[in-house]
């Protein structure tokens, strides 16, 4: 008996043993399960939290959105591509400019079409209502005369009657007299691009001075950016200058034929005449040779000059004439060559400052002095030191016609005036420098 009780403690003792466990695991359970819904707790109060901000930030996403798409519209609707002309050098249709007032309407809606023509076809990626803000800048006195001289035009007058019309064509479209002087419009040209290249709503520009080399130093800097350069589209009216050219593979380039001529204008003077059949070809028409032709003084036709001009190199080839004296001084290979020039250098300040007229101090007669009002200073004409020291100032200003210039009075610069100039950043083209300055006998 006493066997049997002994057994049944020792299994209870087991089973209590068992219990104690099971009470454990279950004590343990619980707690852990006390932990774990604690901690979701904590949880879900974090995720309320997190969607709360999640709902806010995109609130606010959708807020900014709306807004930038309503900025994006504002600036659409100011949108607009710029047409800017030097008109001094890219000319209209002599049959546009002949019609006067009508010819001029005629050239502004004609110069809109192509516009519209070249957006839609090569650049439709560009929205279709972009604002079409034509500029054109020239010298108003200059262009009326250069018009006459070449016979154009009969009366100067008719000249301001076509830009009247242009004026009149669109209210986007300006003939805008740009004062006198040989860089009055390059530089308001230079300053409008630089402030539109940079404005947000000039979605393209559409630049014409296609035979000014000057204008590869100002689209130069921009031929590397392709953001900006895939903006800009060279326009051709007379053929490409010699710096543009090297610049064309980095920007769009059109040409717009029944609205610009493709030749430049020359003079009815007698020593810039053509002659086709023996093989002379005519003086390039230059700046100075516009605006400094003597009408009062009787001086008579001078021969002109004949000129064999090598599309590469700068030499020029002269057929010598025994009956006349080449006005031009000239190295051995029939370049232009600028007589070096004894001046004081104390006084480029002062004469720089002054604003002489060039045309009348150095070529004796200024056709704008009265009538148009020049602005540049008159007076008694400048001698010795101070005359050429401002024929010093006006050669660091470069002929356009460059090393082909034929006109004996012209007193812009042939050559680089710098010692060691690297001829990249020059207003000089790179023929006009490293030129041999020794005169051949004549």
């Amino acid at each position: 008996m006493m066997s049997c009780i002994v057994d049944f403690q020792q299994r209870w003792k087991e089973l209590k043993v068992m219990d104690d466990g099971k009470n454990s695991l279950v004590e343990a359970l619980i707690d852990e399960v006390l932990k774990l819904s604690e901690r979701l707790g904590d949880t879900e109060m974090q995720l309320e939290r997190e969607k709360d901000t999640s709902s806010m930030y995109h609130q606010r996403f959708r807020a900014t959105d709306m807004e930038l798409k309503d900025k994006q519209k504002e600036m659409d609707c100011n949108s607009f591509v710029l047409v800017l002309i030097d008109g001094d050098c890219m000319n209209f249709l002599d049959v546009l400019v002949k019609d006067a007032e009508a010819g001029g309407q005629e050239a502004a809606q004609l110069l809109r079409s192509r516009v519209l023509d070249y957006l839609r076809h090569k650049l439709p990626e560009l929205q279709h209502d972009l604002e079409i803000v034509i500029r054109v800048y020239g010298n108003m006195n200059g262009l009326n005369k250069m018009y006459g001289d070449s016979n154009i035009l009969e009366q100067r007058e008719d000249f301001g009657r076509f830009v009247r019309g242009f004026n009149m064509g669109h209210p986007l479209c300006d003939f805008i007299d740009a004062g006198n002087g040989k860089e009055c419009s390059d530089d308001k040209i230079r300053e409008v691009f630089r402030l539109h290249v940079a404005d947000i709503h000039c979605k393209h520009i559409i630049f014409g001075g296609s035979a000014d080399n000057g204008y590869a130093r100002m689209l130069g800097p921009y031929a590397g950016n392709e953001t900006i350069s895939q903006r800009i589209t060279m326009l051709e009216g007379p053929s490409f200058a010699q710096e543009l050219i090297k610049l064309i593979p980095k920007f769009k380039t059109t040409c717009f034929s029944t609205v610009f001529r493709d030749t430049k204008i020359s003079p009815r003077v007698g020593s810039f005449s053509a002659n086709s059949s023996n093989g002379t070809i005519s003086r390039p028409q230059t700046w100075a040779t516009t605006i400094a032709v003597k009408p009062a003084v009787p001086t008579g036709p001078r021969p002109a000059i004949p000129l064999t001009v090598s599309s590469h190199s700068p030499t020029f080839e002269r057929r010598p004439s025994a009956e006349v004296e080449d006005p031009i001084p000239r190295n051995n290979k029939g370049q232009r060559v600028d007589i070096p020039l004894k001046f004081n250098q104390n006084l480029l300040g002062s004469i720089k400052a002054r604003k002489y007229c060039n045309n009348h101090h150095l070529l004796g007669e200024c056709p704008y002095y009265g009538e148009y009002g020049c602005r540049h200073e008159h007076g008694e004409r400048l001698k010795g030191a101070q005359l050429n020291t401002l024929r010093y100032i006006a050669r660091l200003t470069p002929c356009k016609a460059g090393l082909a210039c034929e006109d004996p009075e012209c007193f812009w610069g042939h050559k680089c005036v710098h010692a060691n100039c690297n001829a990249v950043d020059c207003r000089f083209t790179s023929e006009m420098h490293n030129v041999d300055s020794k005169v051949a006998n004549r």
